[in-house]
């Protein structure tokens, strides 16, 4: 027996909680699709965490998935070369991953290194990559800094390997002029080949059925 199955209406989720997490409200569960059907189902999903409506193409969620793994991976991957140097070392001690995570990692991440990010994202929007008061740290010493690294990495029995893609890309951007600019600027040379760095991206609303009013997210 053949059954015709047919939808009169789709929407697609992407859920970046880990199980245990699931039911908590702060949990971002981002949807997209067909507005209508997400609205009539909203106080169902809500209770699986903080429903996000993207927009009416399905395939936004899978997007907005893309780009909050690539920050986890980023951060995940930063930590575990840092702990594979600091294990290898005379540094290490009983628990001294976690010492390390929540009595240095830990602060620099809630103040210094968000203050970072924040100045990293501005000139990103701004797509200018110098800070107004030219301190800060250039791309021309961020390559020395990782380039000096991988001595003490290799005496410690260390790849490299997780930064190396890194300073390739930094030294990309000192040779095409970018020696002064800040590390955001690797912004310009990450996007695929025959895909223009200047490309405008849609801009997509999403609402939050947990707040009032609406947002923007920029997925470019």
């Amino acid at each position: 027996m053949v059954m015709n199955l047919s939808f009169s209406a789709y929407f697609h989720g992407a859920n970046l909680a880990s199980p245990e997490l699931l039911g908590v409200p702060e949990s971002p569960i981002y949807y997209a699709g067909d507005r209508r059907s997400f609205e009539s189902m909203g106080n169902n999903l809500s209770i699986l965490g903080r429903s996000i409506y993207l927009g009416d193409n399905p395939a936004l969620a899978s997007l907005i998935g893309c780009i909050m793994i690539d920050a986890f991976f980023g951060l995940a991957s930063g930590f575990l070369q840092a702990v594979a140097v600091l294990k290898s070392s005379k540094l290490y001690t009983t628990r001294g991953a976690e010492r390390f995570l929540f009595e240095e990692m830990a602060p620099l991440l809630s103040r210094n290194y968000f203050t970072l990010l924040g100045d990293y994202a501005r000139q990103i929007d701004n797509r200018n990559y110098l800070r107004d008061d030219r301190k800060g740290m250039p791309l021309s010493l961020l390559v020395k800094t990782l380039e000096n690294m991988n001595p003490t990495r290799s005496e410690n029995g260390v790849s490299s390997v997780l930064f190396d893609p890194l300073l390739k890309l930094m030294q990309a951007r000192v040779a095409q002029g970018g020696a002064a600019e800040e590390m955001s600027s690797l912004r310009e040379v990450i996007p695929e080949s025959g895909i223009p760095s200047d490309q405008t991206h849609e801009e997509v609303h999403y609402m939050d059925p947990t707040r009032e009013g609406s947002a923007s997210l920029y997925p470019g």
